[in-house]
């Protein structure tokens, strides 16, 4: 694969210099809004010997010498990458679109290399489909590009209630549950290890710190079951709607399943309410092209979400299959 430089920035992308319209919230055009919640910082005892306080004032310079390295080295921060993307408008001409899955698996700098035009990554993590997001699909694309593409990573989450639970695995909730008070002691710390970039693509620093693929999730109550509709047929209309709408307007419509591993592939089709061997016809019919995609060739950390190493050569072999089809 070509040398990679991650941190190029695609033309035409900008956002408010002044920092004071800043926010620490990451957000998805009709979803919830979620905060950055960091914890407020208690009054200090006094230190009675000398010692701690030489142990203390070395600890505080470690914290910011840590923070300064992550803010200045990698990417944007939480809410300068929040800003940037609200602030899009006619900006690319192949667009990526999805939630979390389709967020980290495709990297833009490395797929632009194969293909044409300004790409970027417009996924959003836990995104539930909705009008308001796929009108700021339409608003980032820029209306006078030759060859508009939406390239949609579609998954069992798309299609779920708004308020149906997120399904997360039994180390991650154990984690939670029992260091919670270490997490939030260093979330300004531990907030840097998602590293965002300009070009919308998003990935974890350290894989490691809080998923691992070695436990599968438990088993979510039935999806299909009647006093529990988790599953929205609403939202499997509407994003249908939506497609012939945008292959109306000009625009080509691609959609993969992202990468995932056999055991979740099994959760998805005994649970999920939502089969993809009924989706794609459908997803045809309204005029999109389905790109058939390996599931268990790339690694994973948590079964879903692609490593960063697998997210590269994930994007380099995407972006040829959708040459090949442009």
């Amino acid at each position: 694969m070509p040398e990679t430089i991650i941190n190029n920035e695609p033309a035409n992308l900008t956002y408010p210099e002044d920092r004071s319209l800043l926010k620490d919230q990451m957000v998805y055009p009709g979803g919830i809004r979620h905060s950055l919640q960091l914890p407020a910082a208690s009054e200090a005892q006094q230190p009675h010997w000398r010692q701690e306080r030489t142990l203390g004032a070395f600890l505080v310079a470690l914290i910011l010498l840590t923070g300064h390295h992550f803010l200045t080295q990698h990417g944007l921060t939480a809410s300068q990458y929040s800003l940037m993307r609200e602030h899009w408008q006619n900006n690319a001409d192949i667009l990526i679109a999805g939630d979390s899955r389709a967020h980290g698996a495709l990297c833009p700098t490395v797929m632009q290399q194969f293909l044409p035009g300004r790409i970027l990554n417009y996924a959003f993590d836990g995104l539930r489909f909705n009008e308001d997001y796929f009108n700021a699909l339409q608003r980032v694309l820029d209306e006078n590009s030759a060859r508009p593409v939406l390239l949609f990573g579609v998954t069992t989450q798309n299609f779920l209630a708004d308020d149906a639970p997120v399904v997360t695995s039994r180390f991650s909730r154990s984690i939670k549950s029992n260091l919670g008070f270490l997490v939030d002691l260093t979330l300004p710390l531990t907030a840097r290890s998602m590293i965002w970039h300009r070009d919308g693509w998003v990935y974890e620093m350290d894989e490691s710190l809080t998923h691992c693929n070695k436990f599968p999730v438990e088993e979510p109550v039935d999806l299909r079951q009647a006093d529990n509709p988790l599953f929205c047929p609403e939202k499997l209309a509407l994003f249908l709607s939506e497609t012939r709408r945008f292959t109306q307007a000009g625009i080509r419509v691609y959609g993969f399943r992202p990468p995932s591993s056999s055991w979740r592939l099994e959760i998805d089709h005994k649970f999920a309410g939502f089969q993809y061997d009924d989706f794609i016809p459908q997803f045809q019919a309204a005029g999109g092209v389905w790109l058939n995609v390996p599931q268990e060739q790339w690694d994973t950390y948590d079964g879903v979400h692609l490593t960063q190493a697998a997210a590269l050569d994930f994007s380099e072999y995407l972006a040829q299959e959708l040459k090949a089809r442009l």
